[in-house]
C-alpha cells in the first residue's frame, strides 16, 4: 500500500483501515463485550475521566451502554483512521484568525486583507464575522495600506462587521477502535491490545532490521501515521539510559520500553526482526512520550512572537506553518499561570507553547501554539517576582 494512496483515501467523515500488520483481525459488527481474556481485547489508560465515545464519523456520543472501562473490552476489525467532523479552526488559537506583521498583531480577513487587532471587538465562529470597535484601515501582508479592498475603499467604520473568507474549519484525524454497536473509542485511551503494550505512531514510519536496512513487516514496508502496533517485551521503570519515557497519571513514576541503538539512533523492537525509530512514536501504552534532551521540530499553528533570553516578548515573530528546530523547554511561573517555552536552536530566543498544565496531558496535540514531533522534558522552571505575585493573587 503506497503512502500517497493512504493520504488521498482520507476524506471528511470517511474511515481508513490501518494495515493488517497491526492486528490481523476480521471485521465484526457484534455488540460490545466485556471480556475476561485478552485476545482481541483492549484495556484502557488510567485517567481522571472516562474515555469519550464516538460514532463511525468521529462525532462524540453518549455512553448509553454504560461501558465499564476498568475491564478489558473486545474490539472488532482493525484500528480505523477517521478524519473526524469539521471544527472551528480558531477555537484553540486565540479564538480568531490573526497574523503578526512588522511586530504588530492584525486580524486576518482571509483574502489578503488585514486590520489592526486593536480595532477588533468580536469574532463570530458561526458566521465568521469580525466586529469592529474602532475605525480601521485595511493593509496587505507586508503592512502596506491598501487603496481599495473588496471593490471599495480600504476603510472600515466603527461598529461595522466584515467576514473572514479564508478556511475557517479543520479536521483532526486519529485512529479509533471499533467496540461494536456503532461505537468507537480513540486509540489515545488504549493501554494494551491483545494483552500486549502498544506504540502509537506520530508520523508515517518505515520498518528496519537490526542493521538499519528497510524491510517489510507482515506485508507492510511503511506504517501510516496514527497506527497502533504492539511492541516486544514489557515496560520497565525508566533508567538513566532511557531517552524516551512516559509517566503515570500523577507524574510520580516514569516508565520506558527498551530501545535499541542502531547506527546511533534509538529504535523499538516490534518482533519478527523488525524495528521502528523511537522518535516516530508519540505514545506508549496510551501515554504521551517525553524525551530527555535533544532537539525536536516544532510547527506553529499561527504566527508567534519571539521572546528573548529573559523571556520578554520582542517585535520579531515566526510564521504559521514554519518548521523550526527547537530544544531546552523551560517553564515560566507555576501553578495555574505556568507557561511553557521552547528555545529556537542556534539562538537564545524562545517561542511560547502556552499553558504548561496542558502539556503532555491526554489530548494535547492541538491545544498549544505549536505542534511538535516529540515532547521534550522541560530543563528548568523560572519563577520571577511577577509570576509569584500573579500566582498568589489567584
Amino acid at each position: 500500500m503506497k503512502l500517497k494512496r493512504i493520504a488521498l483515501s482520507i476524506v471528511a467523515g470517511a474511515a481508513l483501515m490501518v494495515p493488517a500488520a497491526l492486528t490481523g483481525q476480521s471485521q465484526n459488527n457484534s455488540s460490545i463485550v466485556q471480556a475476561s481474556t485478552l485476545k482481541n481485547k483492549i484495556t484502557f489508560v488510567k485517567s481522571y475521566s472516562q474515555p469519550m465515545l464516538y460514532n463511525k464519523n468521529g462525532k462524540s456520543i453518549a455512553n448509553k451502554n454504560n461501558i465499564n472501562f476498568n475491564k478489558p473490552i473486545r474490539f472488532y476489525g482493525q484500528p480505523t483512521i477517521i478524519q473526524g467532523p469539521k471544527v472551528n479552526a480558531f477555537i484553540n488559537l486565540n479564538g480568531m484568525p490573526q497574523s503578526i506583521i512588522k511586530g504588530n498583531t492584525y486580524a486576518d480577513l482571509g483574502d489578503g486583507g488585514y486590520v489592526d487587532m486593536k480595532a477588533v471587538g468580536s469574532y463570530n465562529w458561526n458566521n465568521n464575522e469580525i466586529g469592529l470597535i474602532k475605525n480601521a484601515y485595511v493593509y496587505n501582508s507586508k503592512g502596506q495600506l491598501l487603496s481599495t479592498y473588496r471593490g471599495r475603499k480600504a476603510y472600515l467604520t466603527k461598529g461595522s462587521k466584515i467576514k473572514y473568507v479564508g478556511k475557517s474549519w479543520v479536521t483532526y484525524p486519529d485512529s479509533y477502535f471499533n467496540l461494536g454497536s456503532g461505537i468507537y473509542v480513540k486509540s489515545n485511551n488504549v493501554n494494551t491490545m491483545n494483552g500486549k503494550g502498544v506504540l502509537k505512531l506520530n508520523t508515517n514510519t518505515a520498518i528496519y532490521n537490526k542493521k538499519s536496512q528497510r524491510i517489510s513487516f507482515n506485508g507492510q514496508r511503511v506504517l501510516p501515521k496514527y497506527s497502533i502496533v504492539n511492541y516486544a517485551g514489557k515496560r520497565r521503570a525508566k533508567t538513566k539510559s532511557d531517552d524516551y519515557y512516559y509517566t503515570n497519571l500523577s507524574g510520580s513514576k516514569s516508565y520506558a520500553v527498551k530501545n535499541y541503538k542502531i547506527k546511533g539512533q534509538d529504535y523499538y523492537y516490534i518482533g519478527k526482526g523488525a524495528y521502528i525509530k523511537a522518535i516516530n512514536v508519540g505514545r506508549i501504552n496510551g501515554n504521551p512520550v517525553f524525551r530527555d534532551g535533544g532537539a525536536t521540530t516544532i510547527v506553529p499553528q499561527m504566527d508567534l512572537f519571539i521572546y528573548n533570553s529573559k523571556l520578554k516578548k520582542t517585535k520579531q515573530s515566526v510564521k504559521k506553518g514554519q518548521k523550526i528546530r527547537a530544544l531546552d523547554p523551560v517553564i515560566l511561573g507555576s501553578g495555574d499561570i505556568a507557561q511553557l517555552f521552547y528555545r529556537i536552536k542556534g539562538t537564545s530566543n524562545y517561542v511560547s507553547w502556552g499553558d504548561y498544565s496542558e502539556y503532555g496531558f491526554e489530548d494535547d496535540a492541538y491545544v498549544g501554539n505549536f505542534n511538535f514531533r516529540v515532547r521534550l522534558n522541560p530543563i528548568k522552571t523560572i519563577e520571577t517576582a511577577a509570576t509569584r505575585a500573579a500566582e498568589e493573587s489567584d
